[in-house]
């Protein structure tokens, strides 16, 4: 005899069920469900209570930080956080190799077996390769800003009513 799933074994045993105690059955089916239904619920609430006060920690470290920025800075709080990260080390033979202290990996890598003389070149001519990309990254980091600044510009200036070209129209009627 092949086996029965478990919804055709309940369906069998419902049919030979008669009517009220069908009913009492089919009525505590529905609370279940709805049962589950509410049970889902409140777990999905309970997950997110975690998620909600990560996000209300983190919006109240934002709030501060902006309003630190706005103190030491012309730019506006957003475009601040949207500035590069500064550097005080780039590899010459990759630029993009940056690192703001003397411990990113590839910088302990490179001064790996070296005197202490040679060190101090390496380092040194790392710090010079940052001096020049620091303006590189800048000049590119404000012309975008710039850029983005006059689009919208731009956006907000031909969204401004401008008058039709029939009400422009004059009249060469004398008026006397």
């Amino acid at each position: 005899m092949p086996r029965q799933s478990h919804a055709t074994k309940l369906k069998k045993a419902k049919a030979t069920i008669t009517g009220a105690d069908a009913a009492q059955i089919e009525r505590m089916e529905k609370e279940l469900a709805e049962l589950q239904a509410t049970q889902s619920k409140q777990l999905e609430a309970l997950q997110a209570q975690s998620g909600l006060e990560e996000w209300r920690k983190i919006s109240a470290v934002k709030e501060k930080m902006l309003k630190e920025i706005e103190k030491i800075s012309t730019l506006p709080g957003n475009t601040a956080i949207s500035a590069p990260n500064w550097f005080e080390f780039v590899d010459p033979e990759n630029k993009k190799r940056k690192s703001l202290s003397e411990d990113a990996d590839w910088i302990k890598e490179q001064l790996k077996g070296k005197s202490a003389d040679q060190k101090n070149k390496i380092l040194a001519a790392m710090r010079d390769a940052a001096e020049e990309q620091r303006v590189v990254v800048w000049t590119r980091f404000s012309k975008t800003k710039k850029r983005k600044t006059v689009a919208k510009k731009k956006t907000a200036t031909a969204k401004k009513a401008t008058p039709t070209p029939s009400a422009a129209i004059t009249s060469n009627r004398k008026i006397s």
